[in-house]
């Protein structure tokens, strides 16, 4: 109410702070980054955003020509079109996480619904909020305190299990679609994110294709020379999860490259896992790992993954122990 959005702006950019936002499958995120000096001075400019918007009627409908405009491109590349397709199939196209937004909610998107989904779900009752970084304590709390301690929390919305069941398909489905390469993607249902075998399927899925220098690569990019790249991931969410291979290879080599993600799929399941390679990926998942915890960017995301997921800080740091104690006897392959 105070600022629009170009003045918002202006007044972040004299701070040397910016504000983002992140929508994902479980949450919606804000994120405020400052230097600490100015961090009581940038904290209203969070607070003003997140209870105070006004909904402008033309930054509303800029939006939804920006939302519009994506979804026209997005409707032409394979890549978006296989992976849409992919979560219908997998999960059910009104499931959440086989729902996909495309031109036409865009088009039919109001601004009063916008603003009855924020009166819902965008209250403080529902949020969380984290500060990393070097600060002292006592002052950062006190100017929390000052923006956030006293407002309304609204009537929360209870988190736990909801109660979508997957109702997917089994089978292959082909799209035709002009262009000189296809995408493949190819998966099944996987495990949530709390599942206790989630570590160990991480370091088979590096060895498979988690990573340049997987099976997958090896086979299909540097010796078939079919893609420039392929790779696969356990997705583990809050209330489900995929397992995919996903790539763009050339139009011929469609059949081929499916044939040898099954060869490459059955050789570890016949043959298993060597020592050398395993060392290798766990070293390699264990810098990995480090390497993800330097920044207060980074340590504010696992924070917020930690408490959007009900996954406690000791249960993220299992990671290492396991990735560490992992034998090739230990990996469900």
């Amino acid at each position: 109410k105070s600022y629009n959005s170009l003045s918002l702006s202006q007044q972040l950019d004299s701070y040397g702070a910016w504000l983002n936002y992140e929508v994902e499958e479980e949450a919606t995120a804000f994120k405020l980054a400052t230097t600490t000096p100015n961090a009581p001075k940038t904290l209203p400019l969070l607070k003003e955003v997140i209870c105070f918007p006004t909904f402008p009627e033309t930054d509303f409908q800029q939006m939804i020509l920006r939302g519009i405009q994506g979804a026209k491109i997005n409707a032409q590349k394979t890549s978006k079109i296989a992976s849409r397709r992919f979560g219908h199939m997998l999960f059910g196209s009104n499931h959440p996480y086989g729902f996909n937004v495309s031109q036409k909610e865009i088009e039919a998107l109001k601004l009063p619904a916008l603003k009855a989904f924020y009166d819902k779900s965008l209250i403080p009752g529902n949020m969380s909020l984290a500060v990393v970084g070097k600060f002292e304590e006592e002052k950062i709390l006190n100017a929390l305190e000052q923006e956030f301690g006293q407002l309304h929390l609204g009537t929360q919305t209870p988190k736990g299990e909801f109660d979508f069941v997957p109702k997917g398909e089994l089978g292959r489905v082909n799209l035709k679609q002009s262009g000189l390469q296809s995408t493949i993607r190819l998966g099944h249902l996987g495990v949530k994110r709390s599942h206790p075998d989630f570590y160990k399927l991480n370091v088979l899925n590096t060895i498979f294709g988690g990573y340049f220098g997987s099976r997958l690569m090896k086979n299909i990019r540097e010796e078939k020379g079919y893609t420039y790249g392929i790779y696969s991931a356990y997705i583990a969410m809050r209330h489900g999860g995929m397992f995919v291979i996903q790539g763009d290879v050339g139009n011929e080599y469609v059949e081929d490259t499916i044939r040898e993600v099954k060869k490459e799929i059955h050789l570890l399941q016949d043959k298993g896992i060597g020592e050398a390679e395993l060392s290798l990926v766990n070293n390699y998942l264990l810098g990995k790992s480090i390497s993800e915890r330097e920044s207060p960017f980074q340590m504010g995301d696992w924070l917020r993954f930690s408490l959007v997921h009900g996954i406690s800080f000791e249960e993220l740091d299992r990671r290492f122990e396991t990735i560490m104690l992992s034998t090739k006897l230990d990996i469900p392959t």
